[in-house]
């Protein structure tokens, strides 16, 4: 089988012969030639959830209706905290399109028409007892959502650009910007926990032109 070789680390398919399988394709290493691996070259699921693939199908199930209404949930706002869930209700997709035209477009375009449980988002991650230190989330695609889930005394929802702290009790609910805002909550006593939603910002070059393979006859 021959094996063509080209001069891109990032598993973008920029200046790849678009006539030959990517299967036949190698890409420079530190100092040899590796063959790709095709699986990489395409939004997959995480490491974390094919090793826990039993609990990951549980926890979906068990939280199935909150990723109903989570995906109709948007608003072009570098923070909005809403705070029970008619409130939530409310803010129908359809009436804020900004942040969910933005978001859910790569998710629309997974391979093999996959589906995405908590679109508009790519993915989530389940916090329990986190006292988070300050940070921003550079890797989202600009925007993430938090939903708390507790039984506890603090644990306060700081945004520290801003000068503003929010209780974040049981059922409330965050929308903002992750990028650019530095965020954390503050210690607590109790049970706390939350889901953060968001999405990975490499997805916006699948949405564009399949990480560069769109023209490659063997992904038409």
């Amino acid at each position: 089988m021959p094996i063509f070789k080209y001069y891109n680390n990032k598993l973008q398919g920029d200046g790849a012969p678009t006539d030959i399988h990517p299967s036949w394709l190698q890409k420079l290493g530190k100092k040899v030639w590796n063959t790709i691996t095709t699986s990489r070259l395409v939004p997959r699921q995480s490491k974390e959830l094919l090793d826990n693939r039993e609990q990951y199908e549980r926890f979906i199930t068990a939280w199935e209706d909150v990723f109903d209404w989570e995906n109709k949930i948007v608003r072009n706002s570098s923070c909005l905290f809403l705070h029970n869930i008619n409130e939530i209700l409310f803010q129908m997709k359809e009436h804020h399109q900004d942040i969910y035209d933005e978001i859910v477009p790569w998710i629309q375009k997974l391979p093999l028409n996959a589906y995405a449980p908590v679109e508009p988002w790519s993915g989530v991650v389940v916090n329990g007892n986190c006292a988070t230190r300050a940070h921003r989330d550079v890797g989202d695609d600009k925007y993430c959502k938090v939903l708390v889930a507790s039984d506890c005394t603090g644990g306060d929802l700081v945004f520290q650009e801003l000068g503003l702290v929010f209780s974040a009790r049981n059922g409330d609910s965050a929308l903002f910007q992750s990028v650019s805002l530095t965020h954390y909550n503050l210690d607590f006593k109790g049970i706390r926990g939350s889901l953060v939603f968001h999405s990975d910002r490499a997805g916006s070059r699948w949405k564009e032109d399949s990480n560069g393979w769109k023209d490659n006859v063997f992904y038409a």
